[in-house]
């Protein structure tokens, strides 16, 4: 407000019902008859005018509380410091308030409704100050009353499946045989095919059939169920487990085995002394600083030689990758590994793709190894959200991928 007049000005802005208030106040008929307008000292007229209504209109709502108040404090000033229960009595009555008024108190005759104060001294030279005279106790409270419907209060009380047992771990004979002799016998019910244990996943019929013939990515049955099922519910989509170790055999040097940690905890002082299988340390990279596992050699039981490095079945990574949820190739060849998989064009031509899904009659090279007869990308979006829990994943390379989108190799920092 400095300067008000030179370089500053004022604006008074205000609803139209209190621009009606203030040309009534001014005693005009209608807002347009004064060509002048309202001005500045009819804003401030009218704004001190409202202002001493309400403090009439709530007078007696102040003098209440201070009457209370002064009768708390005359109370407690004169409680001795040794109170007898008559004292205690007192000082009770002094403080506490009706919780509520009878019907005939709040709505009988004007004999009820006129009902002086008791006001003390100090209160009384204030509201003489304030110009304030004859406060009564009309039913001030009146229109602040309202009628509480008592409703029925409704607790939703939701009713959960219920809780599913978990699985009993076990170490299947076949899985030890394996370590003891090499030999991987796939027709064991301890070993299945990686996809087949993703029953609940949507779409899951349309696509896992066509990888169900020769698995070579493959998991135990301990690894597969993790609670026990009911009423042919496939409940363990909801717990998969993650992807952390791998056997890998010298008599099946095409085949990858996921294997549990419970297996890997009771199978590890035979893997360390083992001559026919190893053991490999495996995480999906979730993020773009993790350090990618693809190769398998981060850490192996027994370590890695050069004549076992080379029986690590590289083609089945990009199946591992997609199975165990992995969200960043670590190069642009593993990134196009992934489109020859899935059955995606890195390189779309609109003539013949379908969201850049490459039908069968013209996939060229490495993508006629593709397992899939029609576009998987649904299923495995599906499939990475139980991963991530309902992470979205959008902005992830292999986001952007499911979505149809063509990633450039300048995106790869190898």
């Amino acid at each position: 407000m400095r300067q008000l007049g030179h370089g500053q000005a004022v604006v008074f802005l205000a609803p139209p019902e209190v621009d009606s208030s203030i040309w009534k106040m001014r005693g005009d008929k209608a807002s347009g008859s004064d060509s002048a307008g309202i001005h500045t000292v009819d804003v401030l007229r009218w704004t001190m005018q409202v202002t001493c209504s309400e403090l009439l209109h709530y007078a007696s709502h102040w003098v209440q509380q201070g009457s209370n108040y002064v009768q708390r404090r005359t109370a407690m000033d004169g409680l001795p410091s040794f109170p007898s229960p008559a004292d205690i009595s007192r000082v009770r009555d002094a403080w506490l308030l009706p919780e509520s008024r009878t019907i005939e108190d709040m709505y009988g005759g004007l004999s009820h409704t006129r009902q002086t104060i008791p006001v003390p001294a100090e209160i009384n030279e204030r509201l003489k100050m304030l110009g304030v005279d004859g406060v009564e106790m009309s039913n001030h409270d009146e229109e602040q009353e309202r009628e509480v419907s008592h409703e029925v209060e409704v607790e939703r009380d939701v009713e959960r499946p219920p809780r599913p047992l978990p699985y009993q771990p076990s170490l299947h004979a076949d899985v030890k045989s394996l370590l003891n002799t090499g030999k991987l016998r796939r027709e064991s019910p301890a070993f299945l095919g990686a996809f087949m244990a993703l029953r609940g996943v949507r779409d899951y019929k349309v696509h896992v059939r066509h990888l169900k013939h020769q698995p070579q990515l493959l998991v135990t049955a301990d690894f597969a169920h993790t609670v026990i099922e009911t009423n042919g519910t496939a409940a363990s989509i909801d717990y998969l487990k993650p992807v952390h170790w791998l056997l890998t055999s010298r008599s099946a040097p095409d085949c990858l085995i996921i294997l549990s940690q419970h297996e890997v905890n009771a199978l590890l002082p035979d893997l360390r002394s083992s001559k026919h299988v190893r053991l490999h340390m495996y995480s999906a990279r979730i993020s773009a600083t993790s350090q990618s596992l693809d190769d398998l050699l981060f850490y192996c039981v027994p370590s890695t030689g050069e004549s076992f490095t080379a029986q690590i079945p590289r083609a089945l990574v990009p199946q591992l990758n997609m199975f165990a949820g992995q969200l960043f190739p670590s190069s642009y060849q593993h990134y196009r590994a992934l489109c020859n998989f899935l059955g995606l064009d890195s390189t779309p031509r609109t003539d013949r793709l379908r969201n850049r899904f490459v039908l069968s009659q013209y996939r060229e090279g490495a993508m006629k190894k593709s397992p899939f007869q029609n576009n998987p990308t649904r299923f495995f979006k599906e499939l990475f959200s139980i991963r991530r829990k309902g992470q979205e994943i959008d902005s992830t390379p292999v986001g952007r991928m499911l979505n149809g989108r063509r990633l450039l190799q300048s995106e790869f920092t190898s």
